[in-house]
């Protein structure tokens, strides 16, 4: 149960990364992100102060697909519990890109944390853009099939037609043509009609885990549309964007302005998800270190975005510090929030920024010193691709 309800609470997440242009990537989105209560029992702990830490790599003139720069980040939670009985707390804490061009390895070296709890470390899961998506897919299949049911006549032709063609063109053709001829549909554009049939079809399936790959949200919403002509449709990837303040932006440190780096498509968005138990009246350190891969653009700008905002869902958040390094070999070094330049710290220029519960997304980025830096093919690197 708690694992469902996790995954149903994520599925608001996404993000983007990669563009293409004659055949290269020129630019991509990174971003990481903050610490997200799930479970409503949240109202029971209180954020005293956040300390994070962005640490810059050193700039490189050579670099591959399969191993890009990484920042190292270290978010610290100093949390008090109010209540007077133990607490159970759901977290979900989002990063992206994850493994962008080869198939996602769930809590593999590039998709893995170090989280401690008081010093002890804790188990977590690695869920993917898929995973976090399924959720909300499944519920709209379950609407669906309510739908159908209520009209027997359909899901009687539905599953008669899956059973001999399967979800597949063909089937979609036949169920659309049947439904052109038995119902209220003559008048509807043919590509439309043929999306309700492949939604009907993915719908009549008892058992929803099952090809989850092959489901298409948009056939799912028109097949509902069908039955309930007020059910407005809507993009998943927008709702989910709007959900979590999600934009494919990066901070340009010449003119300060966000932007987004080159044509952006859909990429892989995942998060860290795991659970704490609090002792009543008590405080409690919580840590998350990992590595975050920075986002890119060809006029060799570096940066990453940092989500914030989700302190507002927490009912109480005190201070918030964030110290951000860079190593020799970058310039133009820009934050937003505006960072104060303080001096050296471990050998790298410190940067500071204080400020009380975050009201605004943390962005950081800088231009290598040196040469622009140089793609070196490896076996993970993209297809070559032609500009359309």
């Amino acid at each position: 149960m708690k694992t469902r309800l996790v995954l149903e609470v994520l599925a608001l997440l996404l993000a983007a990364v990669s563009a293409w242009a004659n055949g290269e990537p020129t630019g991509e989105f990174g971003e990481g992100g903050s610490l997200v209560p799930i479970t409503v029992e949240r109202a029971q702990i209180e954020v005293v102060n956040e300390k994070l830490s962005v640490d810059f790599p050193s700039p490189v003139s050579v670099w591959t697909y399969s191993d890009p720069p990484r920042a190292i980040i270290r978010a610290e939670y100093n949390l008090r519990v109010t209540s007077t009985s133990p607490v159970n707390l759901d977290i979900g804490f989002p990063i992206a890109p994850v493994d962008v061009y080869s198939k996602n390895t769930p809590n593999s070296k590039k998709t893995s944390a170090k989280i401690t709890l008081d010093g002890k470390a804790l188990p977590y899961k690695f869920l993917t853009d898929v995973d976090l998506q399924k959720p909300i897919i499944k519920a709209w299949l379950a609407e669906l099939s309510g739908q159908l049911r209520d009209h027997p006549e359909v899901l009687q032709q539905a599953n008669a037609i899956r059973k001999t063609s399967g979800i597949s063109k063909e089937g979609a053709e036949q169920l659309a043509k049947w439904l052109s001829e038995n119902t209220a549909s003559k008048e509807l554009r043919t590509e439309f009609l043929r999306a309700v049939a492949t939604g009907m079809l993915e719908a009549t399936t008892t058992d929803w885990d099952e090809d989850m790959d092959i489901r298409d949200g948009n056939s799912l919403q028109y097949a509902m549309k069908w039955f309930n002509p007020y059910r407005e449709i809507v993009n998943l990837d927008e709702l989910l964007n709007q959900r979590w303040d999600h934009e494919e932006l990066l901070l340009d440190p010449r003119s300060g302005q966000l932007y987004r780096p080159g044509t952006l498509g859909p990429g892989h968005f995942g998060v860290f998800s795991f659970s704490i138990s609090l002792t009543p009246k008590a405080s409690h350190k919580l840590v998350v270190e990992y590595k975050q891969q920075l986002g890119w653009e060809w006029g060799n700008i570096w940066g990453l975005r940092y989500i914030m905002t989700p302190a507002r869902r927490w009912d109480y958040w005190g201070d918030t510090l964030i110290e951000i390094r860079f190593p020799k070999g970058w310039q133009n070094v820009a934050t937003r929030p505006t960072a104060k330049k303080i001096g050296r710290s471990k050998g790298m220029e410190l940067y500071r920024i204080k400020m009380g519960r975050p009201v605004e997304n943390l962005y950081v980025s800088a231009i290598p010193a040196a040469k622009k830096t140089q793609i070196q093919q490896d076996r993970r690197a993209p297809k070559s691709k032609t500009k359309q």
